[in-house]
């Protein structure tokens, strides 16, 4: 008879690790300061929710505020009878057109509608490149570029009342110069 004896071990229970951990959860908590709304995404909420408490509103009641007290210029203006939607897909340029639910929801029943581009310039960005040669001289001349940023918010009246309202916190002058709109 053999005396053999038997060792239960218990398997190794990992080990914490709290590099590993903080490894891997600080890009996640640091990336969530990025879903913080910038300072234009918040003014333009509160312009939203105050055009949409706005809503079936007369005209003299809706234009003043938003070109008095929040400063915005008229950039567009289209009156349109009876519109169809390819008439309405093609009014506006690329970067604030109608969707197709838009143009089915809101110009669903005929009439004469009345539509409003406003624009608030927000700042500018700028700029300059250059090519350097190996022997640290410059090879062409700096080329400077400027572009604009633009708040803008497009408004739709139906019999002189507010039935839509659409506000972009940000829109660059790149976005905006495709030949349709020109800012002057």
């Amino acid at each position: 008879m053999s005396n053999k004896i038997k060792i239960n071990r218990k398997p190794k229970e990992p080990k914490f690790n709290v590099k590993l951990v903080f490894l891997i959860l600080a890009p996640i908590f640091l990336s969530g300061s990025s879903c913080i709304p910038s300072v234009e995404t918040k003014q333009a909420r509160f312009y939203e929710n105050e055009l949409l408490s706005r809503q079936n509103e007369p005209e003299g009641k809706v234009l003043p505020l938003v070109e008095k007290e929040w400063k915005f210029e008229l950039l567009r203006i289209e009156k349109i009878s009876d519109p169809s939607p390819e008439k309405i897909k093609v009014l506006l340029p690329r970067g604030i057109r109608f969707s197709k639910e838009e143009i089915r929801t809101i110009f669903s029943s005929p009439g004469i509608y009345k539509l409003l581009v406003y624009i608030k310039e927000l700042g500018l960005t700028a700029a300059t490149t250059g090519e350097i040669t190996d022997l640290g001289l410059t090879a062409t001349k700096d080329t400077a570029y400027t572009v604009r940023h633009y708040s803008l918010i497009r408004l739709v009246f139906k019999d002189d009342k507010l039935i839509h309202s659409r506000v972009w916190p940000r829109i660059d002058s790149s976005q905006l110069s495709e030949g349709i709109i020109q800012i002057k």
